[in-house]
């Protein structure tokens, strides 16, 4: 269980007031400029017209505060959240809730993808003042130091101002009473954060990665995918560990589960059935209802998690999901100088989903006389299966029973539908297209080149190596003075620093690149940036890293142990620490990597669906991944060969050249089990010794 507290707040009675609603002449627009007109984050900007007197993060803002004694208040959003744009539009551009925030607060605009550091301590503030899970828009309180004393999601404008003038009362008449919860909150965030290390290190044993399995069995929905509950998010970390633990030990539930989750995703109407691509979450608890933001971070994993579950399994239907997501990808993502774009918004023309969803009428017309196998197929009725007489478009049926259905065989209904889809498709193209937030994040684009470097190893398309190169390039050339890399590039532009996830996430996608390429230069690249995250980033009273060095910080420095979508950062440098040890035949970076997860384990052990990136580092270090050097001029074929099979964690190290007894042609050695190398004559003699050590295991 999470750690969670209780703030009272005198606001309960409050809430059952009248609440004020704003008129017509509350509402004027872009009659005002305010200090985000100086910003470049495109969600910043977009708030630049508005009433409030907004502040950017920075010192000025907190200054202010501190100089004239004045509550804060930070809103937090992003550019392709719904219900930010709603609270934008209804109360931030209430000229009366503006002028009451001007006399008040200090009031500062953050876009999360900006300062992630700034957002995952408000996030921490709302989830233990609300008792449970929080999101965005995300609201917070302080004090004139920083500290929360607040936080909450989605207003309306009459809530708002109550709130805000219960806490200005508060801070006028009562200060001790919002001192007394601003300390119980640090001290509530502060211990989320915190390394709870317990006894002596223990060597990890198989018996502990399956106490890490079986808790996740609770948690499991085996009927319709994903965490039980509603809302649904995809959770590309959590089934890596699912697809690790099942290749280490045949447990057919963790397979079962990430099948039922992969499979029910897609036929969903989280999925874009038409265009390809995920939606940032569900409402429901049948991935039917969307948000309809896409998210560049969730797209990238998802392709990948599909593309190796193609690789174990070889249902041609993730391979189809996994071409298509990254379709979409290069379609509608695909941003200057190799890099790709943040997201698309949740809103075109006005209204949310409005690209993606489709009267039955407009379907008629589109497709005439198919429209009545596509109606059914995708679950479109006349009154409409969302709001406004609207449909979204998901799948109850795979492709076998719909075809016996229209006694048709499989291959002709599949053109049929392919048909109707292309046409549908074309049909969309004339609608405006969501807005891309065209901020290209660092960390984001990293995990589109391991995505991309996914993508070539399992299905052998060279297109994707092409693509994987160019987003290396891309990251190369943001890449600046000391190795330093910048938050994000936007036309033309590099801004910010770097967080911990961005260098982590390089360091990573490097390291696959090497893998792919045997190019040396990739592996220098990780040392380097690793050099640079020791230099800056290192805590050394914990023997974790801290996630930012930005100033000015929150108040205090995080760390940020566990999951969200995007893995822990320290669990993805943990991982880099183990494997650039062995590239690099460097005992001390390993052992760094080992001293981390011992630091954390205590808090894996228990709640580790919260932290799945570490509990698939304890899985290898309890079943070791063999490691494989091949040498020779047919080295890359021969990896190639190696990549037909499912083998998570297998290190490969290559090179076109035989660096003894050239004339012996390609050469191969296995290490496993911590034993000395053993030269095998092929691909097949590697395999079989795979096989002896139950290290590759007979597809499902």
């Amino acid at each position: 269980m999470r750690l969670a507290i209780v703030v009272h707040l005198p606001l309960l009675l409050l809430l059952g007031c009248q609440v004020r609603t704003m008129g017509p002449q509350d509402l004027v627009a872009d009659a005002y400029t305010n200090r985000l007109v100086s910003a470049t984050s495109p969600y910043l900007l977009d708030q630049a017209h508005q009433p409030v007197d907004w502040y950017p993060w920075g010192e000025a803002a907190l200054d202010r505060a501190r100089r004239e004694g004045k509550l804060i208040l930070i809103s937090i959003g992003y550019a392709s959240c719904h219900w930010c744009h709603v609270m934008d539009d209804e109360v931030f551009e209430d000229t009366v809730v503006a002028a009451y925030m001007a006399d008040h607060f200090v009031s500062i605009k953050v876009d999360r993808e900006e300062r992630p550091d700034v957002d995952a301590i408000c996030l921490e503030a709302c989830r233990l003042i609300q008792g449970g899970s929080c999101g965005w828009p995300l609201q917070a309180i302080a004090l004139p130091d920083g500290r929360p004393v607040f936080a909450g999601t989605y207003y309306s404008a009459g809530e708002w101002l109550r709130l805000l003038e219960t806490h200005e009362r508060l801070y006028r008449e009562t200060p001790e009473l919002l001192e007394e919860i601003a300390s119980g909150i640090e001290a509530g965030v502060q211990a989320d954060d915190s390394v709870r290390t317990r006894g002596i290190p223990q060597s990890i044993r198989p018996a502990e990665v399956q106490a890490l399995f079986e808790a996740f069995i609770p948690e499991m929905d085996l009927q319709k995918g994903g965490r039980i509950g509603a809302p649904k998010f995809p959770m590309p970390v959590y089934h890596d560990f699912l697809l690790r633990y099942y290749h280490l030990t045949g447990e057919p539930m963790a397979l079962l589960a990430t099948e039922r989750s992969l499979r029910k995703m897609a036929f969903g109407g989280i999925y874009d059935q038409i265009g390809g691509g995920f939606a940032r979450y569900s409402i429901d608890e049948q991935w039917r209802i969307p948000h309809f933001e896409k998210m560049l971070y969730d797209n990238a994993q998802l392709s990948a998690l599909y593309a190796r579950a193609f690789q174990l399994t070889r249902d041609p239907f993730y391979e189809q999901i996994a071409y298509e997501v990254l379709g979409f990808i290069e379609r509608d993502l695909k941003g200057e100088a190799g890099g790709y774009y943040a997201s698309l918004d949740s809103d075109s023309e006005g209204e949310e989903g409005r690209y993606y969803t489709w009267p039955r009428i407009d379907l008629d017309v589109v497709l005439g006389a198919q429209a009545e196998l596509f109606s059914r197929y995708y679950n479109v009725t006349q009154e409409g299966n969302w709001q406004r007489g609207q449909n979204i478009l998901y799948r109850r049926f795979a492709d076998e029973e719909m075809a016996k259905a229209y006694n048709l065989d499989v291959m002709t209904f599949r053109e049929q539908l392919t048909q109707a889809r292309e046409k549908v498709f074309m049909a969309r193209t004339q609608r405006v297209l969501p807005r891309r937030d065209d901020k290209q994040i660092i960390g984001w684009n990293a995990l589109m080149l391991s995505a991309f470097v996914d993508a070539y190893r399992v299905f052998g398309e060279v297109h994707f190596r092409e693509e994987a190169l160019q987003v290396a390039a891309f990251l190369e050339a943001c890449t600046q003075a000391e190795d330093r890399l910048p938050r994000y590039y936007r036309r033309g532009e590099t801004y910010g620093e770097g967080f911990l996830d961005d260098y982590a996430l390089t360091i990573a996608a490097f390291m696959d690149l090497y893998e792919l390429t045997y190019q040396p230069h990739w592996l220098e690249r990780a040392r380097a940036l690793t050099v640079h995250v020791f230099t800056h980033f290192f805590d050394y009273g914990t023997g974790l890293f801290y996630c930012s060095i930005l100033e000015p910080a929150p108040y205090f420095r995080r760390h940020d142990l566990a999951d969200e979508v995007i893995p822990s950062a320290n669990a993805v440098m943990c991982g880099n620490l183990l494997r650039l040890g062995d590239y690099l035949d460097k005992p001390d970076y390993a052992q760094r990597g080992r001293d981390m997860l011992q630091r954390v384990r205590s808090q894996v052990q228990q709640d580790p669906i919260y932290f799945s990136r570490w509990a698939s580092l304890i899985a290898s270090e309890a079943y070791p991944a063999p490691k494989v050097r091949i040498e020779g001029p047919e080295a890359h074929r021969w990896r190639e060969q190696l990549d037909y099979y499912f083998l998570p964690g297998l290190r490969i190290e290559g090179s076109l050249q035989v660096a003894s007894r050239p004339a012996a042609g390609t050469r191969l050695w296995l290490e496993q089990n911590h034993l000395p190398a053993e030269e095998l004559g092929s691909v097949e003699a590697a395999l079989a010794r795979l096989r002896e050590g139950r290290i590759l295991r007979s597809r499902p």
